[in-house]
């Protein structure tokens, strides 16, 4: 197993004391080796840690450190895996990355089916691969909350829809982790005719039984690409109206029973049925905002509540770059933030590179951006939200600074809120 290198030290840290630099590698700690960040938290929490390192010379060092219990050693890393992410071993007759276009880098066609990085980062994972040993770990560490991709409760259904031999139903591994207390988000990809209908009703009956410990439940829409070899039957107008109703009244029934409504619609269903968007009291505490369970919803009221706080008049003219969904709830912003002096219009991007099923902004390639930039005007400024990027870099390979030089306007990037969005136009148009 590859020993995790320390990436930076806190100054005056107790790492720092121990004389332990960046490129020093932790061998061991408590005499057992570091498989994840969370084994570094876990033994370092203690009062007493036993700490064995090789600086870059290959000098070995080891500490026995005496401090409070929870003190931080002040060590980082870059990586939260040290071992191996655990990939899936499914074949989801949905899977989104089965439908990419081939060519692109690599990191994207890595299929992480990983409980750990669904504690860290809420990434949904199937529990089809865990061993008795992750199994172990989870209760002995109680690693909670955990993101798990469940679509149906009904055991043979489920298995076709994953291509996976798990024996275990899910039913088993949710009551084993209830008893264990730990907290569990559900996420169902919804497929029309295949666990929609009488089969949501039934998964989310079977599943209802285990509140609070599936604390929430979302329902999203299957997705696929241009690049798919086997057809997903997409859900269409009269589908998402279906469903919206049906998890209205899942959403009362709950509400009614525990005070939350616990069954959460993603936003792509609303755009799709013609419905609007709710209020954002119906998303509760927003349990799977990051799922895009609620976003929409909390953008507008932010968008609201901002332009009561904020005097964002512009006297520039500002281009918001969007992908097709966020279109007409950015207009809104657009149209409130236009003034006499200064216009304020959206520019929705096709997406050419997955197809023109794909509509989020945060799956759009630098080429398809650019692209639509060359249609803007001498004197605007284009607005990108930060979901387009992964460290300055497109889903194509195309870099932030590669679509600057090319752009024929100025090309600025802020968080996709809509507080950000109030304040960089309102700042850029106070600067005479």
């Amino acid at each position: 197993m590859p020993a995790p290198v320390v990436a930076s030290v806190s100054k005056d840290s107790i790492a720092h004391t121990l004389g332990i630099e960046p490129g020093h590698r932790v061998l061991a700690m408590n005499d057992q080796p570091l498989r994840d960040i969370l084994d570094y938290r876990f033994h370092s929490s203690s009062d007493e840690v036993k700490l064995h390192v090789v600086d870059g010379e290959g000098r070995e060092s080891l500490f026995i450190v005496e401090k409070d219990a929870g003190e931080p050693l002040g060590m980082e890393f870059n990586e939260v895996i040290f071992d191996q992410i655990a990939v899936c071993s499914n074949h989801c007759s949905f899977c989104f990355i089965d439908a990419l276009p081939s060519g692109m880098r690599p990191s994207l066609y890595l299929k992480d089916d990983d409980y750990r990085l669904s504690f860290l980062y809420g990434n949904f994972v199937t529990l089809t691969n865990l061993t008795k040993e992750d199994w172990q770990r989870i209760h002995q560490m109680r690693i909670s909350p955990l993101y798990v991709s469940v679509h149906t409760t009904d055991h043979p259904l489920r298995q076709r829809m994953l291509g996976s031999d798990s024996e275990e139903s899910i039913i088993a591994q949710l009551q084993r982790l209830a008893a264990w207390g730990i907290t569990v988000h559900v996420q169902i990809v919804l497929v029309p005719g295949v666990n929609d209908g009488v089969v949501l009703d039934n998964t989310l009956e079977q599943l209802s039984p285990f509140y609070p410990h599936v604390q929430s439940v979302g329902v999203v829409p299957v997705g696929t690409t241009r690049h798919r070899q086997r057809p997903v039957v997409q859900a269409k107008t009269h589908d998402a109206q279906s469903v919206l109703r049906q998890l209205a009244r899942w959403q009362e029934t709950a509400r009614a029973r525990w005070g939350q409504r616990w069954v959460y619609p993603g936003d792509e269903w609303y755009p799709l049925s013609g419905f609007s968007y709710p209020p954002c009291r119906t998303y509760d505490d927003f349990p799977q905002l990051e799922n895009g369970v609620g976003m929409a919803s909390l953008f507008r009221e932010e968008l609201k509540t901002t332009l009561l706080r904020e005097i964002a008049q512009t006297n520039r003219d500002y281009v918001i770059v969007t992908g097709m969904l966020a279109a007409p709830l950015l207009q809104e912003a657009a149209r409130a933030l236009t003034t006499s002096a200064g216009q304020v219009r959206v520019l929705p991007v096709a997406n050419r590179m997955f197809g023109s099923m794909v509509t989020t902004a945060g799956l759009l390639g630098g080429e398809d951006v650019l692209a639509a930039l060359k249609s803007c005007q001498e004197g605007e400024t284009a607005v990108l939200p930060n979901v387009m990027l992964n460290e300055e870099t497109f889903l194509d390979d195309m870099t932030l600074r590669e679509l600057r030089t090319e752009s024929p306007i100025p090309v600025e990037v802020i968080p996709a809120r809509a507080e950000a969005l109030v304040k960089r136009i309102g700042a850029g148009g106070n600067r005479k």
